[in-house]
């Protein structure tokens, strides 16, 4: 017990060189803790709202259903697949310009696009859930010109309520409802012929279907069919779309994760100079310890238990720096961070092995040392 206080107290003698190291570590563990803590709020709220879609998604080419235009023919040869209720044409674009001010797309916090649905359909649609979720006004109807339903939170950045006048790329519309489902929704709301008109999109094509199910528990099996009848279509249920995302956040967070290596590699570099500097200076004082005792392991110990110390240290500031630094940064790009237990642990353990790893040398160093020669060092 003694050993471990004197390792413990030893970290203090120099205390401007432990912050300085310290401070490498907690920054690396921070970093660590909040970029991963984004990336699965950005999982989480995409799984949360994946969950209250409930139909298929089918677009024609690769790129995905904003890109795609499919002829209007396709939905009656939709609606004779097998187990299949509804069929919706919905036509989706990027907004570029809100207000005649082009600056907000390049603001993530402002990247809004635009539905087109016939609102007679929307019930129909995968966007069902948002009739559930009105704070203010009302639902689109099929003789509404020109009028939208917006996310609160584009209500706020805008400062728009319920009769506000809205101009998107050009086209003015008035506010007729606003919702909110999360701090990620991103979608406003209008009716397809409008959305049609405003992106000189021809009647006779739409971006993507949603098809809706006699049966929700068929989901795979009507995809699965749409795919084998129409070899040129894509279709994606809910678990495909999760998929998908959680394959590219995956990447992400492996992105995440090789970076917060090389931010420890360079903090273990710090810890292993702070090391071998200090036992250069107690040269004298480790030759004292060993020419009353102490062994080559008592000494390799002590150092380690320094560097370990100064780990465990650095992770504990780290997680709590890393937690605070999440929720801030989720406030202001208005999205939700989760902190899981398991990336806290992992981050500690993380510090902890860089702490033990950044001690080693260091220590095989000082059990080395000739008690007669460090005593005789000036």
């Amino acid at each position: 017990m003694s050993l471990i206080k004197v390792a413990f107290l030893n970290n203090f003698r120099r205390l401007s060189r432990t912050v300085l190291v310290l401070l490498g570590i907690v920054i690396g563990i921070a970093a660590l803790i909040t970029l991963v803590s984004v990336v699965d709020g950005v999982y989480q709220n995409a799984a949360n709202s994946l969950g209250k879609m409930q139909g298929i998604m089918v677009f024609k080419g690769a790129q995905g259903p904003t890109n795609s235009l499919m002829a209007v023919s396709y939905e009656s040869k939709l609606k004779s697949v097998p187990g299949v209720k509804k069929v919706t044409p919905t036509l989706m674009k990027a907004i570029s310009i809100i207000d005649k001010k082009q600056g907000a797309v390049l603001d993530l916090t402002n990247m809004y696009a635009i539905v087109g649905i016939t609102p007679s359909d929307f019930k129909y649609s995968n966007f069902n859930y948002i009739a559930d979720n009105m704070v203010k006004g009302d639902l689109l109807k099929d003789n509404d010109d020109h009028m939208v339903v917006i996310p609160k939170k584009f209500a706020d950045a805008y400062k728009k309520t319920i009769g506000s006048k809205i101009t998107l790329d050009g086209v003015d519309y008035k506010v007729k409802g606003i919702y909110e489902v999360g701090q990620q929704d991103n979608r406003i709301f209008g009716r397809l012929v409008d959305v049609r008109t405003s992106y000189d999109i021809p009647f006779d094509q739409v971006n993507y279907y949603t098809v809706t199910l006699n049966n929700p528990q068929d989901a795979d099996k009507v995809r699965d069919l749409i795919k084998f009848k129409f070899k040129e279509l894509q279709a994606y249920g809910q678990q495909d779309t999760l998929a998908l995302v959680g394959s590219v956040l995956d990447n992400l967070k492996l992105l995440v994760i090789i970076v917060s290596i090389i931010a420890a590699i360079v903090a273990g570099i710090g810890i292993i100079n702070t090391m071998l500097m200090s036992v250069m200076e107690r040269t004298k004082e480790i030759g004292t310890l060993k020419a009353v005792g102490w062994t080559n392991g008592n000494v390799m110990t002590m150092i380690i238990l320094e560097s370990t110390f100064i780990g465990i240290i650095g992770g504990i500031l780290g997680i709590i720096f890393g937690y605070l630094l999440s929720l801030a940064l989720g406030k202001l790009i208005g999205i939700s961070t989760v902190v899981t237990l398991a990336t806290v642990i992992e981050s500690f353990i993380f510090a902890l092995v860089i702490g033990i790893i950044g001690g080693a040398y260091p220590a095989y160093v000082a059990s080395k040392l000739n008690p007669i020669e460090a005593l005789r060092s000036e």
